[in-house]
């Protein structure tokens, strides 16, 4: 695979000051786990839920200190260029870190966590728009989802982000609109803060607690983000993923706590399913807002697991589809099927064939294009088929929280700062490395633990 300067990361190329990367940091914070905040706060209590989103942001910012001293660390010790720097992402860190034997389960856990992301987007999706397409066959998963996946297809093939760099506003607006929408409902519901829950400390609601860590799962970007900056600092991105984590704090705790209050006993697992049957002027317009940011959110999850697909093919598969086959002595002989294509391609006025007419077609797309495309395919494929399968968001970000999450917040950023510490001859203050240490003992417990329960729940 390389160490990956080969390939585009998710660092958008205008991230180089304060506010553009506060919106990136956000942007990759939050996202489809706010449909689960009201569910999540009227089963573990109110006060409960914001103790937890106060916990696990601190965490979620204290990962994000750690990668960026790491980050700084690993470049001043490896001397490397400056055109090398923003190609530096989750994975070159960790293989630089680790070496090669990190490469595999760090490249399995990034892709598990943009690829489950993709797919809680879409069920996401099909739930906010349900009440549109009620009575028409739209409104089966396994019509609708297959439709949104030929649809966001093509932007999944681009080449960068920077053609969808609204992702990161709309989405920001989407969120927005959709805190507003719960807030009307709530001011207009019966119910008041006195007759809710603060605390409910039952056993099984521990397999919440994975849902509110997904909230906080952007850090595979948050390398990239960093490196991409012209003007990169420590400092600078410190500060940035403070006031980040403040506004997804305010945001997740908003839609939580007033859509318990809208709601009360009634709440969904997922919101949008509440909003359904809710009456209020602003509700067309935050679903329509809210629909707008899911649908480009898919390729924005999907980009980093397509870049790490593609770079593992082209290292173990050179050869596959990676010639344009104008002739006959371009083609490996041992590639019999594209040998033959390209026989076919030079017959093609001589014989009728359905094969014979349309090879010609296939073969005019360039090779690296239609890896690219088979790759995005069988992504959107398998994320629709799960979507379609088993459309249980909460379980889903639960999971993934408890498993991909965790790891990547809790166990890999200070497992990064203590090594390459070593390497690079840094001794780090006596309260960073216990908090460091005492992240890695947290994380080797909870991982295991919030996993088994997950799954016990399904």
């Amino acid at each position: 695979m390389g160490w990956g300067w080969e390939r585009e990361t998710a660092a958008p190329d205008s991230c180089t000051g304060l506010v553009p990367s506060i919106v990136s940091i956000v942007k990759s914070t939050v996202g489809v786990g706010l449909v689960a905040m009201p569910f999540t706060c009227a089963h573990v209590g109110y006060l409960n839920f914001l103790i937890l989103l106060i916990i696990f942001g601190a965490l979620s910012h204290f990962a994000n200190v750690c990668l960026a001293h790491a980050t700084e660390m690993l470049i001043s010790v490896r001397h490397l260029p400056t055109e090398k720097v923003p190609h530096v992402d989750y994975v070159t860190l960790s293989v630089m870190t680790f070496g090669k034997r990190a490469q595999w389960p760090v490249f399995a856990l990034c892709i598990t966590v943009c690829w489950g992301g993709a797919v809680a987007v879409m069920i996401a999706l099909l739930d906010v728009l349900h009440g549109y397409l009620a009575g028409s066959m739209l409104a089966s998963p396994s019509v609708f989802l297959p439709i949104v996946a030929v649809l966001v297809f093509p932007m999944c093939c681009a080449d960068s982000l920077e053609s969808l760099w609204y992702a990161s506003y709309l989405g920001i607006a989407g969120c927005l609109a959709l805190t507003m929408v719960l807030a009307e409902l709530a001011w207009t519901s019966k119910w008041s803060m006195s007759e809710l829950a603060p605390f409910d400390f039952a056993f099984d609601r521990l397999t919440l607690v994975p849902v509110v860590v997904f909230c906080y799962f952007g850090h595979y970007n948050f390398i990239s983000i960093y490196c991409g900056s012209e003007r990169r600092s420590v400092r600078r991105i410190t500060r940035a993923s403070v006031i980040a984590h403040a506004v997804a704090f305010t945001l997740y705790a908003a839609t939580g706590v007033l859509g318990y209050l809208a709601f009360n006993g009634a709440t969904s697992q997922d919101v949008l399913k509440n909003l359904r049957t809710a009456s209020g002027y602003m509700r067309p317009t935050a679903e329509l807002l809210y629909a707008m940011m899911l649908y480009v959110t898919i390729p924005v999850c999907l980009f980093e697991a397509r870049a790490m697909l593609e770079e593992s093919l082209q290292h173990f598969c050179p050869t596959f589809l990676a010639v344009e086959p104008d002739d006959l002595d371009s083609v490996d002989e041992t590639l019999p099927l594209l040998r033959l294509a390209v026989e076919l391609r030079k017959k093609r006025e001589k014989m009728w064939s359905p094969l014979a007419f349309a090879t010609p077609a296939v073969l005019a797309v360039p090779r690296p294009l239609l890896r690219r495309m088979l790759v995005v395919a069988g992504l959107l494929t398998s994320a629709t088929y799960i979507a379609v399968t088993y459309p249980h968001v909460i379980t889903l970000l639960g999971l993934l929280g408890a498993s991909t999450s965790t790891t990547t917040m809790v166990i890999l950023p200070p497992a990064f700062l203590l090594q390459i510490s070593v390497h690079a001859n840094v001794e780090l203050s006596s309260a960073m490395k216990t908090a460091c240490w005492a992240f890695l003992t947290f994380g080797l417990l909870a991982v295991p633990l919030f996993t088994g329960l997950s799954i016990a729940t399904m």
